[in-house]
């Protein structure tokens, strides 16, 4: 499905649909839109895409407008970009998730905010709605990742969590000098997320400022200092640490 001048694939109330192995590439806008049908209230949900390539959407490759979405899988997929566009945009969605793909942003003439993945959106973003969206339970697994750096030192990262609640990274294997491993956007609401074991590079830090209630893996080898744990009558005690260094 190759150069539609606006959308590739358009799924407005779509349910149980199954894409497989296909090749979806160089949309005049998003190559993959999914959104409810908002006049009969069906929501798109439970959609597979399987195996091919979302590969060089003009204004990303993914975006799930939510509005009650839930349950869509993008499971062995190679995503591609060569503009500082989303790969995918989550919003207002619930259950969804990318799982063993492969997720690759070419280093675009000027990048001055190149966000890879984006969970939920946030009130005058240059992405989707560009309104305040809240992305629940969304999971990314498995991923190989490479999102460049920008040329000004700005607003670079593998993935953006703008409002996002109960979502989770796992196992993804980032490569590349963005500014941030996973950045969280300040002013969104971004409650009990957790980052598992994962490899993130970064150029200034692996997380920027890292909302409470957020658990976050802190890489092999980085252990507290001296006077940070005593062992007590239960084991080993923690006492003041720095969070912003340890999450």
């Amino acid at each position: 499905v190759y150069g539609f001048r606006d959308l590739n694939v358009f799924c407005v109330g779509c349910i149980n649909a199954v894409f497989l192995n296909d090749d979806i590439a160089a949309a005049g806008s998003w190559n993959v839109k999914l959104t409810a049908d908002t006049e009969h209230s069906i929501a798109s949900n439970a959609n597979e895409f399987i195996g091919g390539s979302i590969v060089y959407g003009a204004s990303g490759n993914v975006w799930d407008a939510g509005a009650g979405d839930e349950l869509n899988i993008f499971r062995g997929i190679t995503f591609e970009e060569s503009t500082a566009v989303p790969q995918v945009l989550m919003e207002g969605v619930t259950n969804d998730a990318i799982e063993d793909s492969y997720v690759e942003n070419a280093q675009p003439a000027t990048a001055s905010t190149l966000c890879s993945i984006v969970l939920g959106n946030q009130s005058g973003s240059s992405w989707g709605s560009k309104v305040a969206y809240t992305a629940h339970f969304v999971r990314l697994s498995n991923l190989y990742m490479s999102t460049p750096g920008s040329r000004g030192h700005n607003l670079t990262a593998h993935i953006c969590f703008m409002n996002s609640t109960y979502s989770t990274v796992e196992g993804a294997n980032a490569y590349g000098s963005p500014e941030y491993g996973v950045y969280f956007y300040p002013s969104g609401t971004n409650l009990d997320n957790t980052i598992g074991p994962s490899s993130l590079s970064y150029r200034s830090a692996q997380y920027n400022i890292t909302p409470p209630g957020n658990l976050l893996w802190v890489p092999h080898g980085t252990y507290p200092t001296a006077g940070q744990w005593t062992y007590g009558k239960d084991g080993i005690q923690f006492g003041s640490m720095d969070a912003a260094e340890y999450g």
